[in-house]
């Protein structure tokens, strides 16, 4: 087995809200043409052009050679520290016999991830408005008051909000009638593993004529729809055309419990969160193959939830919820829990894991995960104090600024002893 293989590339594409690209989600650098310059876009492009380009060859000649690549950095770096990542080494054999001495692959992807677009309902902490253009809409508005915040915005870039050159930018180049019917022919009859994300998938109208498409082509029942959504929004005609599928998994991003998700995920509103899980285990244990379906929540754990590790898990444990952990939050840096002040996530991880001694479960997935995460509360991101202070100092003012704009509670509402702990580091209220 080479050291740092991963089938992603001979498997898989991934179409980002942009329209361009990559390799997977984690991936830092879009696939280039052939030139060297220009890269793939879903405005111009077919959603397999180049998958046996010179970029696309020299990526799978490198993970054959053993080579450590700076595209896979962000999964091979969360490894680094113990956390599990999305990297994916099965098949391995099988992909490397059939791969040419120049890197080429004789098989188009059959699994695809497919953002439509940055159309989102909600305004995520950890996201910004490449994902979402509520988020880009909310800035702008806070400029109109505060021109300075949007310049420190962009001064700081990722350590506050990924930031884009176009907060008021919507991606929707999927409405192209000509674009859309050839991405719905190529996942009619090519894809048998469709992830599909947004924005928010589920209020974007395309999603559902893209289910509807393959429904009418009959081409659903070979297929694995796996659903990303914030669970604030569903469709009733999901339960026809999830139902119709081979199977599929619906991946519900909660980053929290009760306040504290609709303070990260502003402004979700938990009880409907509660009402679309539900919705979803309903269509699960309706289904044909149920034993090969599930809903399970996702957390992403970042600076604003990971004092609620235990008590999320056992939460959705006792609502006989699926839990997934997700790699922690690593940009922006604001919301890395690395970057927290040391004797915060001390006392964190005293809290957790006193919890976890009393959390009932025999899910090794489980313990093996939460045991990670809370061991690596001992991992600073940096020994620079000076910067981890510039960066708590990043957090308040980000933070702070929108919470002002928002009618809900405040980080320091909700995390009274994180701001103890950040006042005590940088001196500041």
């Amino acid at each position: 087995m080479t050291k740092f293989f991963c089938n992603y590339p001979w498997r898989h594409t991934y179409v980002e809200a942009n329209g361009r690209r990559k390799l997977c989600c984690m991936s830092k650098d879009y696939i280039t043409k052939d030139n060297g310059y220009n890269h793939f876009d879903m405005s111009k492009d077919h959603i397999v052009d180049g998958w046996n380009g010179n970029y696309m060859k020299n990526i799978r000649r490198s993970m054959i050679n053993g080579e450590r690549l700076s595209t896979c950095e962000k999964c091979l770096s969360i490894e680094d520290s113990g956390v599990p990542s999305m990297r994916s080494t099965q098949g391995q054999a099988s992909y490397l016999e059939q791969t040419s001495a120049d890197g080429s692959y004789p098989h188009f992807p059959k699994s695809v991830e497919l953002h439509f677009g940055n159309i989102c309902n909600l305004r995520c902490k950890m996201c910004s408005s490449w994902f979402s253009h509520s988020i880009g809409k909310e800035l702008m508005k806070i400029g109109e008051e505060d021109p300075d915040f949007i310049d420190w915005i962009k001064k700081e870039n990722a350590n506050v909000n990924n930031w884009t050159p176009e907060f008021e930018k919507v991606y929707d180049w999927f409405t192209v009638p000509k674009i859309k019917r050839s991405v719905f022919d190529y996942v009619s009859n090519h894809v048998e593993h469709l992830n599909v994300v947004g924005g928010e998938p589920t209020v974007i109208p395309e999603f559902y004529e893209l289910l509807e498409y393959c429904h009418n082509q009959g081409t659903l029942k070979n297929k694995f729809i796996q659903l990303i959504t914030n669970v604030t929004n569903t469709n009733p005609k999901l339960t026809s055309w999830l139902s119709d599928t081979e199977r599929f998994y619906v991946h519900c991003s909660v980053d929290g419990l009760e306040e504290r998700n609709k303070y990260i995920r502003y402004p979700a509103d938990w009880n409907t969160v509660l009402k679309s899980i539900d919705f979803y285990k309903y269509l699960v244990n309706k289904h044909h193959n149920k034993d090969k379906c599930t809903v399970y929540v996702a957390s992403s754990w970042q600076s604003l939830n990971i004092d609620q590790l235990i008590d999320y898990t056992k939460f959705f444990n006792e609502k006989e919820v699926g839990v997934a952990f997700m790699p922690k939050v690593v940009s922006p840096i604001i919301c890395n829990y690395s970057t927290l002040p040391v004797s915060y996530r001390k006392e964190i991880k005293e809290k957790l894991q006193a919890q976890f001694a009393r959390l009932k479960t025999s899910n090794d997935y489980q313990t093996d995960n939460i045991e990670k995460i809370i061991k690596h509360l001992d991992v600073s991101e940096s020994e620079d104090v000076e910067r981890q202070n510039y960066i708590l100092k990043c957090f308040t003012k980000y933070n702070d600024t929108l919470d002002k704009h928002r009618p809900f509670k405040s980080w320091r509402d909700l995390l009274p002893d994180l701001e103890r702990h950040i006042i005590q580091a940088i001196g500041q209220q």
